[in-house]
């Protein structure tokens, strides 16, 4: 069962917005604003920044985890800033590959790909990608500074915080996911997190 988080400051630097079923995140730096998803719509969006008392035209980068259509329909919201989103997705984009069946995600254009474990410094800030697929073809997460993950929809989270494979309903290859993420499990990958947030479970914090 989904549970996001209600749109509020997280801490110093974070911000949740929920669009209905699902969360995105805003990570506030010295020089503008940074955005991993986007949620479901243009208007929800906006109106999340709204009630944060933020400025959305100040957000310059946009991290995609991937190309659903509850992650990527507030993209218009941010058109002069630079859109980043796994390598890997790139046939979900485009529209090589259907999402399921005969259904296609969105096309994006002028998107730049990341990398596995590449990362990007923007404002003495480093966002390093983590490939996950399983629930797409090209999901991924990312990590702030080594100690705040973005996950996506790699992983759910239980009230407990114990972190678990997304649903098999909506992930494209769940057997994928499962490995994934014992793979990061096995590999103290979580651990190493301070803090956990995901796309449609809320945050652990440590």
């Amino acid at each position: 069962m989904f549970r996001p988080m209600k749109t509020q400051k997280v801490n110093d630097n974070l911000y949740v917005i929920r669009t209905l079923i699902s969360n995105f995140y805003i990570y506030n730096t010295e020089k503008g604003l940074i955005v991993f998803d986007t949620g479901i719509s243009k208007q929800l969006a906006k109106s999340g920044f709204k009630r944060l008392h933020l400025d959305y035209t100040k957000v310059s980068y946009v991290f995609l985890t991937h190309s659903d259509f509850d992650h990527v329909g507030g993209l218009s919201l941010f058109k002069n800033s630079k859109v980043f989103i796994s390598k890997k997705e790139e046939p979900m984009i485009t529209g090589k590959k259907a999402r399921r069946g005969i259904m296609y995600n969105r096309k994006i254009k002028n998107c730049h790909f990341m990398e596995d474990s590449e990362v990007i410094t923007i404002d003495n800030l480093s966002i390093k990608a983590i490939s996950s697929p399983g629930h797409t073809v090209g999901s991924a997460m990312y990590v702030i500074n080594d100690s705040i993950l973005i996950s996506g929809d790699t992983i759910s989270l239980s009230r407990s915080g114990n972190i678990g494979n997304f649903s098999f309903v909506q992930n494209m290859n769940h057997k994928e996911n499962i490995k994934t993420v014992n793979r990061l499990k096995e590999e103290k990958f979580f651990d190493k997190m301070s803090l956990i947030a995901t796309g449609h479970h809320g945050i652990s914090i440590k």
